[in-house]
């Protein structure tokens, strides 16, 4: 598998582009409502933006709808995000799953299943970092192990 490797230049691209006004529009619907997002529930002045970060694999769009922006994606799959209230979201992937508390600076837990046995997991996170599980390992899956884009695995 050969190693994609971006430069400083590329990375900062990425890094700006999650700090723009529509991803952040993006989030705060999925955290209030959850997914998925139709464009017509966003701010007209955030719509235009859509479409770049479409472009930037940082959200996918189709038929005029957000299917995911990461680390939310519409639910329910396998990473299960109870947020305070007991309110429950989805997150695209394990990792994104476990970043959540540190992003939103509150205690989240994470439900999910042993990739090895099945057995539920419930995975208590503070912005911090683990709380719970401490002997728990996340398996990361090499990219080519999911077809093209993050939500074509979910």
């Amino acid at each position: 598998m050969p190693l994609e490797i971006r430069n400083a230049v590329e990375r900062a691209k990425r890094r700006d582009a999650r700090q723009s006004a529509a991803l952040h529009a993006v989030w705060r619907h999925f955290m209030d409502y959850g997914g998925p997002v139709p464009l017509e529930a966003l701010e007209v002045d955030v719509r235009g933006a859509i479409t770049s970060l479409d472009e930037a694999d940082l959200l996918l769009l189709e038929d005029g709808v957000i299917q995911f922006a990461y680390p939310f994606t519409t639910g329910p799959n396998a990473f299960a995000v109870e947020l305070p209230g007991e309110v429950i979201r989805y997150a695209c992937c394990a990792i994104d799953a476990l970043g959540l508390a540190p992003m939103l600076g509150e205690a989240i837990t994470v439900r999910s299943g042993c990739h090895h046995c099945g057995e539920p997991l419930a995975i208590d996170v503070g912005p911090d970092g683990p709380r719970s599980l401490s002997e728990v390992m996340v398996w990361v899956a090499p990219r080519e192990a999911c077809e093209g884009r993050v939500a074509s695995g979910l």
